[in-house]
């Protein structure tokens, strides 16, 4: 159930043809098919789902009202049943929709996602310059975390820097679960932009590396010059590899420093 006004319960299946008509004899067209479908997934109707109502639709319907405890009448008004996509989503009712309101008609009722989910995320141009392209990205909601990248970049009206957002895979950032998300048209998430990967390896002074006509870095050990490769720095410190934990490396030509 969807909804329920004045004890009416209103119920929304699965489905993308809209429901125009009263679902009872002489209703006819794709959505007659799409109920019956749905009614042979709930294991009431034994037919083979077409677009003819049926004396086993109405046999079929019957089943289903028992089961939710509605009337066991064979027939569903209009405005009775809500269809969307696929089912299980994320479905709200419009703000206009609550208790004590009063409706005019033709206002929105029930808000639902369709098409694909997009994910960006608007920076000032200061902002943007502090994050790598290839920075790695959570996107969060509620319990669930997703993995993402920058896809694409544009700038809007107000000169933000607007990074599209995909999966790692290049589809959308919520992948199988996009429909945990809210129904509304557009929807705020908290991100985690990590700008340096965490590393792990020796940590020496960055004062103690120095740079080869060649452009390789270079310390100076206990037994003399050595090669190292930098993976990564901050603080002051730098995380190389190709020395061994424990060598003792010059600073600045000053004292030993073990590390």
């Amino acid at each position: 159930m969807l909804y329920s006004v004045a004890g009416t319960n209103v119920y929304v299946i699965p489905g993308k043809m809209p429901y125009y008509q009263d679902m009872g004899p002489g209703a006819s067209g794709e959505n007659v098919k799409q109920l019956e479908d749905f009614l042979k997934d709930q294991g009431h109707f034994t037919g083979t789902p077409d677009s003819r109502f049926t004396s086993q639709t109405t046999l079929a319907i019957k089943k289903w009202q028992k089961a939710t405890k509605q009337k066991p009448n064979g027939i569903i008004p209009l405005g009775r049943l809500v269809s969307i996509p696929s089912l299980p989503g994320q479905v709200d009712l419009d703000e206009a929709i609550k208790p004590g309101k009063t409706l005019a008609g033709g206002e929105d009722a029930v808000l639902a996602p369709s098409g694909d989910r997009s994910f960006t995320m608007s920076l000032t141009a200061d902002q943007a310059a502090l994050i790598p392209l290839d920075s790695a990205i959570e996107v969060q909601h509620e319990k669930l975390t997703w993995k993402a990248q920058i896809g694409q970049t544009s700038t809007d009206e107000s000169n933000n820097v607007v990074h599209t957002l995909t999966a790692p895979n290049g589809e959308a950032v919520c992948g199988t679960e996009c429909d945990q998300l809210p129904a509304g048209s557009n929807v705020t998430l908290r991100s985690k932009v990590t700008v340096v990967p965490e590393t792990e390896g020796i940590g020496i002074p960055a004062a103690a590396v120095s740079t080869t006509p060649e452009g390789s870095a270079e310390v100076v050990t206990e037994d003399g010059t050595a090669p190292v490769e930098i993976v990564a720095s901050g603080q002051g410190i730098v995380i190389v590899t190709g020395l061994k934990e424990g060598t003792n490396v010059q600073v600045l030509n000053a004292r030993s420093e073990e590390q």
